[in-house]
């Protein structure tokens, strides 16, 4: 066999729906609700969310030292978009669903590694 520089693969035609942004709960509740109506009724053979599903403002650089760095409501975000993944992981039933790492999800670790390395081991803040 001649290697010709390049590989032909028959693939199995897929249908992928693609999850823009959601920054929650900066999110636009209706627009989730229908984006999650459209992928129950489609049945997309993999869900893909391009990352930037928890906004984090809580922890966000421009943040630091004011107000909403201390407001309690982190746990109550991260909750939030558990919420909204699993309300997604349910309406495309057993397909893959990939969630890519995002800047927004960055800003916790980043906070984390800074300001507060012991909540490293916190897995209620992971989504």
């Amino acid at each position: 066999m001649q290697y010709i520089g390049h590989l032909q693969v028959m693939v199995k035609e897929q249908t992928i729906v693609i999850v823009p942004d959601l920054q929650v709960p900066l999110h636009s509740k209706k627009h989730v609700d229908n984006f999650i109506d459209f992928i129950d009724e489609y049945k997309p053979s993999m869900l893909v969310n391009v990352g930037d599903d928890a906004d984090f403002t809580e922890v966000g650089t421009w943040v630091r030292g004011q107000a909403t760095e201390y407001a309690p409501t982190l746990q109550r975000n991260v909750y939030a978009t558990r919420a909204v993944h699993t309300r997604m992981r349910e309406a495309i039933g057993d397909v893959p669903y990939h969630v890519s790492r995002s800047n927004h999800g960055d800003r916790m670790r980043r906070y984390i590694a800074a300001h507060a390395p012991a909540l490293s081991s916190l897995r209620s803040l992971n989504l």
